[in-house]
């Protein structure tokens, strides 16, 4: 058996190249649990521990649905804490739109999945 590997304890955001986060699905499969945690620009720490459905895209969308779901997941938890901490939805957004540049998440997925939660998000604000 090899060691374990070691584990990033947190991710500065826009510091560095992105490299991946670190969560744990948990039971059910629509919810993950953070592993490490994420240090926003403004020096806000989302918690290693924060659990958050990932994405949220509706699945009456059809084709829609599939080609836009799991393409960004630091962007969701970072969007999803946001969202729920009650910070204001266009600064939410906007970062939001920021991560996924960073994750490196194409243009062609990254605009329309902005522009969903644009349209779409203040449904979701705050509940």
């Amino acid at each position: 058996m090899g060691r374990p590997r070691a584990r990033r304890r947190m991710i500065e955001l826009f510091k560095g190249t992105y490299t991946g986060v670190s969560v744990r699905h948990l039971p059910g499969g629509k919810t993950v649990r953070l592993l490490e945690r994420i240090i926003l620009p403004d020096g806000t720490t989302i918690p290693a521990g924060f659990i958050c459905d990932l994405d949220s895209v509706a699945r009456e969308l059809g084709p829609l649905y599939t080609w836009l779901k799991g393409r960004t997941v630091l962007g969701a938890i970072v969007h999803d804490y946001c969202y729920r901490h009650h910070r204001p939805r266009k600064q939410s957004d906007q970062l939001f739109k920021q991560v996924m540049a960073w994750e490196q998440v194409r243009r062609r997925y990254r605009l329309p999945i902005y522009w969903a939660v644009r349209g779409f998000g203040w449904f979701f604000v705050y509940e």
